[in-house]
């Protein structure tokens, strides 16, 4: 993440900044030019520089204006941009696990990064330019009483080197700890049932509680060091502003300088130390959004695409996927082994159940067939290609998984069927009649919302329209992951019924022993990290 200076759509920007930094010449142009008309008793001077400041006064102002509507463009293209490669990426590949950092960075840091990086750059490149202009014009007026103001507005720079160290280690440990009670408020919000189950509303109360208090607690340092690094460096400006007014009254007093003059060079000198010290804070809250631009660029680096490596075989798979080979495929979780040596072809037609007990290994042999995990040893063959050459694209136009407990969008049952592709209305019609949702739709439309995970739908209805999200799609070869587990006997029946009359290959997998084995021709079981096939 890095703002391109130079970049063209940023010259706009630029223009209206400078044209705001103008301030630094009309004011005391403006106030330097009516004292001097009033001490010559001159009417016509004093309406000319009356024009004068109203036409700069509104040109600064409109500056003003135009520089912030374009900054704000510009904050929004920043932010469609890179909130658009986190999504993009986050889709791209099995994050899941990185859910909740994503939403911590979307939601908290972006907003940190818009004051505190885009803003906080602009505004400090506003200030330095307003100080130099304001300088080149003291200089002009009176070198030395212009000089002796600069060399006084400098004393606030030392500040940011008191506080640098302080300012980031605050800001780290801000960062760090805002992104682990995003994790635990995320992971304990999930987890409310199991927490009332157990009673343990108070404990975790308690410990969500004192981690909020601990985050505040590091916000409030982080606040604490900004405001106590921008105390010194203001009251050192009053000190860079006062001293040099004092020898400037003293010119005045001995007529080595008149009235107008010292004033026009106070005011332009005032507009040098207060954008400078204005300069410092920006600089300072730049600093402290360092650790954020690092933490965007790790986060985005650890979204790795999990396809970049594989090739384009789609050609090569325009039919189908199958026969699927099994050879030798060793697969582990650490020094835990979940298949040792297996050996299994799973070919077109096949329909295929496969039982084991919890634990052991099933819920494994789908994530390899989907490739959301790739075995240590052997092949795993997709038509003769191993799977390493593939990508996991390569598979989702050819299975269909039947999860679960299948995710239903707080959408209309349109949305929860189609997941926003284009169908005919034949084709709606056809599938609904199909998945026994004829009544349902009759009743309440394509347009009913099912609600939060689907709250407003019964479990059998859930299903169903799982159901009907795989079969518009005509799907050949579809993956059962014990969905009957929890479901009542009618729906699970006529589920299995569907899939097995309708789909070519299918392989369900079960820990339920009492599973009809008629709709199968091959059966296998799972155990000791042997997948067998029963006779």
């Amino acid at each position: 993440m890095k703002i391109k200076l130079l970049k063209p759509k940023l010259f706009l920007i630029y223009v209206f900044m400078l044209i705001t930094a103008l301030d630094g010449l009309v004011i005391p142009t403006l106030v330097a030019g009516i004292i001097r008309s009033v001490e010559i008793k001159s009417l016509s001077s004093l309406i000319h520089y009356f024009i004068f400041g109203i036409i700069g006064y509104c040109t600064i102002r409109t500056g003003l204006y135009l520089w912030n509507l374009y900054q704000q463009k510009y904050i929004l293209d920043f932010n469609n941009t890179y909130k658009g490669k986190m999504i993009r990426k986050y889709f791209s590949g099995n994050h899941a696990s990185m859910r909740a950092d994503l939403l911590s960075f979307i939601i908290n840091d972006f907003k940190f990064l818009e004051t505190n990086y885009i803003k906080s750059l602009f505004l400090f490149i506003y200030c330095v330019t307003f100080s130099i202009i304001s300088a080149t014009y003291v200089l002009v007026i009176d070198y030395q009483l212009g000089l002796l103001f600069i060399l006084f507005s400098t004393i606030p720079v030392i500040t940011p080197k008191l506080y640098k160290n302080k300012i980031k280690q605050s800001t780290d440990t801000w960062s760090s700890d805002s992104s682990q009670f995003v994790d635990r408020l995320n992971e304990y919000f999930s987890a409310l049932t199991t927490i009332r189950l157990f009673n343990k509303q108070s404990f975790f109360q308690s410990t969500l509680t004192n981690r909020l208090n601990h985050l505040e607690e590091s916000n409030y340092t982080v606040q604490k060091n900004l405001y106590q690094s921008n105390w010194v460096t203001h009251l050192l400006s009053g000190v860079s502003s006062f001293v040099p007014l004092f020898i400037g009254g003293l010119f005045v007093v001995q007529d080595h300088l008149s009235l107008a003059a010292l004033m026009a060079v106070y005011l332009a000198s005032d507009r040098i130390v207060t954008p400078a010290v204005n300069a410092i804070d920006y600089y300072n809250k730049l600093r402290s959004s360092n650790t954020i631009v690092r933490k965007y660029d790790d986060f985005i680096a650890s979204l790795t695409h999990e396809d970049s490596d594989a090739q384009d075989l789609s050609h090569r798979l325009a039919s189908t996927l199958l026969p699927v080979k099994f050879e030798d495929i060793l697969h582990q979780y650490g020094d835990r082994i979940i298949f040792d040596h297996v050996n299994l072809t799973i070919s077109q037609g096949d329909h295929i159940l496969l039982k084991g007990p919890s634990g052991s290994g099933k819920s494994t042999f789908f994530k390899l067939l989907l490739l959301l995990e790739r075995p240590q040893k052997g092949q795993l063959l997709f038509n003769n290609i191993d799977s390493h050459q593939m990508r996991f694209t390569d598979l989702v136009h050819h299975v269909h998984y039947f999860e679960q407990a299948p995710f239903i969008f707080n959408d209309s049952l349109m949305f929860n069927i189609t997941l926003g592709e284009s169908f005919n209305d034949d084709q709606l019609k056809t599938v609904i009649e199909q998945c026994h949702l004829s009544d349902f739709v009759q009743t309440h439309g394509l347009d009913y919302h099912a609600g939060v995970n689907g709250d407003r739908l019964s479990g059998g209805q859930k299903m169903r329209i799982a159901l009907a999200r795989i079969m518009i799609r005509k799907p050949k070869f579809v993956l059962l992951d014990e969905f009957s587990a929890g479901l009542d006997k009618e729906n699970a029946d006529f589920i299995r019924g569907i899939i097995h009359q309708q789909i070519e290959t299918v392989i369900e997998i079960t820990h339920d022993e009492s599973i009809e084995s008629n709709y199968y021709n091959k059966t296998y079981h799972i155990k000791n990290e042997k997948v067998t096939e029963v006779n």
